[in-house]
């Protein structure tokens, strides 16, 4: 900034000489803005409101620090010493199972161990293994675990700011965990219904399997003024979940909004209670399923049917990766409260950034703002859309679909099976070694309830893959 200054010093002592050996006319008077007058800086460097609290920095910023001429000393070599050439998730991975008072220790070595020792995903795995569901928020989750339970902060936590620690790891996750969403909330080419018809519905969106927005219905829901923050009791406890499933843990329904209201991170924690929120029993069932997704042939299945109706509740910036709906089905999704980012691509289409496994896997990226960060202003979605509370949004079966909540929001969605989708969904089973059980279960149900559709299917001539490219 000095060096910037000495220099528009110069340019400023430069143009008042020039003026004074050249008359200028009214007419040829050049006119300057108000930054021009200023010599603010440039762009690049008003970008200090952005930073990381604890002074991170990507690794490339090292080389511009260097010709900057600011007397930079990269403090990680100093302060890491033998341990230089570990990279910082391993280091994380080791001072992860160090106890409370050993990272404390650890923190006063070097400012490079403060850094490191000072990230809260260690202390928020402490305080997981200390206190359980039943910790006290305290600001941060380092205080949480250091702090008595009774006592209250009295002044908000101010990190010390260290100079000369670069590292894209730290930086980044950071990063996404700060990085604005509403840019990514102004394209949108899903249509948007009221006073829609059964049979409109079915021959525009469910047979042509295209999403639409469905806007009439959810205001007139009791459980859309029920099931809100306010009104639902902080005594209830839910299973929520980090990313996925197999990381579920239980925790306070208060201290959930508590954490998502003061705590930043890069995959907050979702709510997700299945069967209508099984872990709170005393919700009333306060919706009505919508007349187009009435007919659901899975019911007949029985009490062995994989789970299909779900109440989310989750922060901002939490959301689910990309994937298809499971066995096929279709889906809906109503929401009470907040908004939703929705993208989706063709069955066909492969997301970008979603990698192909073997036997027909994929692994997307874990991290839905990652997604966004890193692809999105460089995809093409075949469908995008922003969910508004009181919508229903219609998910056909078979698309790749990622959802982000851009604000916090409350929601119902349910997996369904139709007569437009039921060949593919019998297909998928019947092709499919792990879904044996479900198939023989499926179809027996079906020759009690629904013979008619069931023969139906089973004398359609499948094509083999030569028949289907000379017929088209």
């Amino acid at each position: 900034v000095r060096g910037h200054k000495k220099t528009m010093k110069r340019a400023k002592t430069t143009t008042t000489t020039r003026k004074r050996k050249t008359k200028q006319t009214p007419t040829t008077k050049s006119k300057t803005t108000k930054r021009q007058k200023k010599h603010e800086p440039p762009p690049s460097l008003e970008i200090e409101q952005f930073s990381h609290p604890y002074g991170i920095k990507p690794m490339g910023n090292f080389y511009f620090d260097q010709n900057d001429h600011n007397n930079v000393i990269e403090c990680r070599t100093q302060g890491l010493g033998d341990l230089i050439w570990i990279s910082d998730a391993l280091l994380l991975a080791v001072l992860k199972k160090l106890s409370k008072k050993e990272l404390c220790n650890v923190s006063y070595v070097s400012k490079a161990f403060y850094v490191l020792a000072e990230t809260e995903e260690l202390w928020h795995a402490l305080c997981i293994k200390m206190y359980g569901r039943n910790y006290v928020w305290k600001g941060t989750w380092k205080r949480t675990v250091l702090m008595d339970p009774r006592r209250i902060p009295t002044k908000p936590f101010t990190p010390l700011h260290v100079k000369g620690f670069y590292s894209d790891e730290l930086y980044s996750e950071w990063f996404w965990s700060y990085v604005d969403t509403e840019p990514w909330t102004r394209i949108g080419n899903v249509e948007r219904r009221n006073n829609l018809s059964v049979e409109e519905f079915v021959e525009r969106y469910e047979k042509p399997n295209v999403p639409v927005i469905i806007t009439d219905i959810v205001n007139s829901w009791p459980c859309a003024k029920i099931w809100t923050r306010d009104r639902v009791s902080p005594r209830y406890e839910f299973i929520f979940q980090f990313g996925s499933k197999d990381k579920s843990q239980e925790m306070k329904f208060q201290n959930f909004y508590t954490h998502s209201e003061h705590f930043k991170e890069i995959n907050p924690p979702c709510i997700f209670c299945d069967d209508e929120g099984r872990p709170v029993p005393t919700l009333p069932s306060a919706y009505k399923i919508p007349k187009y997704f009435d007919e659901d042939l899975f019911k007949f299945v029985g009490p062995d049917r994989p789970g299909w109706r779900w109440l989310l509740i989750g922060p901002a910036r939490s959301g689910s990766m990309f994937h298809q709906d499971p066995d096929c089905s279709s889906a809906w999704n109503a929401l009470l409260s907040g908004r939703k980012k929705f993208v989706f691509y063709h069955p066909s289409i492969i997301p970008p950034g979603v990698k192909k496994l073997k036997n027909f896997d994929f692994a997307p990226p874990p991290v839905v703002i990652e997604w966004f960060v890193s692809f999105y202003s460089i995809s093409k979605p075949t469908f995008e859309c922003v969910l508004n509370p009181g919508e229903i949004l219609f998910v056909p079966w078979g698309y790749w679909h990622m959802v982000l909540n851009l604000d916090e929001t409350i929601a119902i969605t349910h997996n369904y099976v139709s007569s437009t989708n039921f060949g593919g969904v019998y297909e998928y089973l019947k092709a499919t070694p792990e879904k044996n059980n479900l198939f023989n279960k499926f179809v027996s149900g079906l020759k009690l309830n629904a013979p008619d559709l069931l023969k139906k299917v089973e004398n359609t001539k499948q094509l083999s893959f030569w028949e289907t490219l000379i017929s088209s």
